[in-house]
C-alpha cells in the first residue's frame, strides 16, 4: 500500500484487475441501492397530474374616460369629478397570486371526488383525515422527521384549531400549515408574456381530483384576473353614478327654483327683478351643462368595465390522467442501480488507492 501511495500514477491495469477481484462487494452495494429504489419506485404514493392551457388578451389597455373640461365646468359647482386609470396586473404576478395563502386556502376548501376512496371532501378534510401514509411517508415520519414529533409530544397547546381570518391576520395550526404547504407545491403555473398564455399544472393522488382541482384553480385565476383588471373601472363608474345622481337633484332645484321665480314675477317690471331671473338661469343652465357631462361620462364608464376586462380563450381544458405521473419507477429503479454502482467504485478505489 505504501508504494501505490508514493507512486506517482496509478496504473489503470491494475485499478481494473482490483475492481475485478472485489466484484462481489461491487455487486452487494449496487443490490442494497437496488432494494432502496425499489422502496422509492413501490412505496411511494401515486400522484396524478393534469396541465391545462389558456390564453388571455386584454380587450382594452385605454385608461378611464378622461373628465377633460367637464372638471373645470364641475368646479365652478363645487363638485371635484377626479379620474384616473384602468390599472392591470402583471402576467408575472400570476404565480404570486397562485401560491398566496388566501388563494390556497380558498382553494383547499372546496369539495373534490376523490373516486379512488369513493369520498367527497375538501382536500384539507383529505390531506388531513383520510390520506394514507405510503411506506416512504412513514420511513421518512420516523426517521427524519422523528425528532419533530417528539417535540410536539411536549409542545403545551396541541389543540386542533380551524383556520380563521380576522383583522386582516390568518390563523392556523401547524397541522393545517403542512397541508397548506404541500398544497402549493401541487399547483405549477408558467407564463408566456409575449403570448398571453398561462399553462397551469395540478397534481393530487386521485385522478378526477386533479382535474377538478385544475379546472376549479383555473376559474378563481380567470375570476381574480377580471376583478383585478375592472377594479378602477367600476371605481370610476361608481363614482361617477353618485356624482350623477347629485347633479340630477341639483339640476331639480334649481329649476323648480327658477320656474317659481317666473311664476311669482310674471307681471312686475324690475331691473332688480329681471337680474335675478338672469342669474337664476345662469345657474339653471350651469346645472344642466353639468347633468349632460356626467350623463354622456357616465355612459362611457359603463362601456369602460366592460371593455377592461380580459378575454380567456381555452386552448386545453383540464382533462382526467390515464396514467400516473408520479413515481416513475423505472427512471428511479435505474438510477438508484447506476447511482449504486457508481458509488462501489469510488468506495472501493478511494479505500484501496488513498486510505
Amino acid at each position: 500500500m505504501s508504494e501505490k501511495n508514493n507512486s506517482e500514477f496509478i496504473d489503470i491495469r491494475e485499478v481494473f484487475r482490483h475492481f475485478v477481484e472485489k466484484w462481489r462487494q461491487i455487486g452487494k452495494i449496487t443490490f442494497l441501492f437496488i432494494l432502496i429504489g425499489f422502496v422509492f419506485a413501490f412505496g411511494t404514493t401515486p400522484e396524478f397530474s393534469t396541465t391545462s392551457k389558456v390564453i388571455l388578451k386584454s380587450e382594452s389597455s385605454s385608461s378611464s374616460p378622461s373628465l377633460g373640461g367637464l372638471s373645470s365646468l364641475a368646479g365652478l359647482a363645487g363638485i371635484n369629478l377626479g379620474g384616473g386609470n384602468v390599472d392591470g396586473i402583471s402576467p408575472e404576478m400570476y404565480t404570486e397570486v397562485v401560491n398566496s395563502f388566501p388563494f390556497i386556502i380558498d382553494l383547499v376548501g372546496h369539495e373534490l371526488n376523490f373516486k379512488s376512496k369513493n369520498l367527497t371532501k375538501s382536500s384539507l378534510i383529505y390531506f388531513k383525515e383520510y390520506h394514507d401514509l405510503s411506506i416512504v411517508d412513514f420511513l421518512v415520519k420516523f426517521t427524519v422527521k422523528l425528532p419533530y414529533q417528539i417535540a410536539n409530544l411536549f409542545k403545551a397547546d396541541r389543540e386542533e384549531k380551524e383556520i380563521t381570518f380576522e383583522n386582516g391576520i390568518y390563523s392556523f395550526s401547524m397541522g393545517d400549515f403542512e397541508i397548506l404547504d404541500n398544497f402549493r407545491g401541487r399547483i405549477n403555473i408558467e407564463i408566456n408574456p409575449e403570448s398571453g398564455s398561462i399553462i397551469l399544472n395540478t397534481k393530487m393522488p386521485d385522478a378526477y381530483a386533479t382535474a377538478q382541482l385544475n379546472s376549479i384553480c383555473l376559474e378563481k385565476l380567470q375570476k381574480y384576473i377580471v376583478d383585478f383588471h375592472v377594479k378602477k373601472a367600476k371605481e370610476e363608474l361608481e363614482f361617477l353614478t353618485l356624482r350623477y345622481e347629485e347633479a340630477e337633484k341639483e339640476y331639480q332645484t334649481k329649476k323648480n327654483i327658477l320656474a317659481g321665480f317666473i311664476d311669482r314675477n310674471q307681471n312686475i317690471t324690475s331691473e332688480r327683478i329681471r337680474f335675478e331671473q338672469e342669474e337664476l338661469r345662469n345657474q339653471y343652465e350651469l346645472s344642466f351643462s353639468i347633468l349632460k357631462g356626467l350623463s354622456t361620462q357616465l355612459e362611457q364608464a359603463k362601456m369602460t368595465v366592460k371593455e377592461a376586462a380580459p378575454v380567456f380563450t381555452i386552448v386545453n381544458p383540464p382533462s382526467i390522467p390515464v396514467e400516473k405521473s408520479e413515481p416513475k419507477r423505472g427512471s428511479l429503479i435505474i438510477l438508484f442501480t447506476f447511482t449504486g454502482f457508481l458509488g462501489a467504485l469510488i468506495y472501493l478505489f478511494i479505500k484501496e488507492f488513498y486510505i
